[in-house]
């Protein structure tokens, strides 16, 4: 397993202790957790997601059933909407070496597409 978190210096700091702890205290975890990791999540969508589900989780123990009302969240339409276009674009993805030689062609656009615009 590898945590990745949000790339802030003061709080990768505090994850990073709380890692070598968890490590420390309890050697049997020690071989399950391969590393840590810190990104931009602005281009990083995990961690937008993971920030997303933090802030949804959050409003819910806050204010319970109240969390979803219009009052209470801007995500309601984003979690509740009807209709399964808005907002709900997700979905899994299986990487496996197959699913990579048949977007190779996809993937290498990207990455030139990215690397022309200076972004990679």
């Amino acid at each position: 397993m590898v945590m990745i978190f949000d790339d802030s210096e003061q709080y990768s700091m505090k994850c990073y202790h709380s890692f070598c702890e968890v490590r420390r205290f309890h050697p049997e975890l020690k071989s399950l957790m391969a590393g840590i990791a810190f990104g931009n999540d602005e281009a990083f969508a995990p961690l937008q997601a993971a920030d997303f589900l933090a802030c949804a989780t959050l409003q819910e123990m806050r204010r319970g059933k109240r969390a979803w009302s219009k009052k209470y969240s801007q995500f309601r339409n984003l979690l509740l909407s009807e209709s399964p276009a808005y907002g709900k674009l997700y979905e899994s993805e299986n990487w496996n070496a197959k699913v990579i030689r048949e977007r190779k062609a996809d993937m290498l656009t990207i990455w030139q597409n990215r690397r022309n615009a200076g972004l990679s």
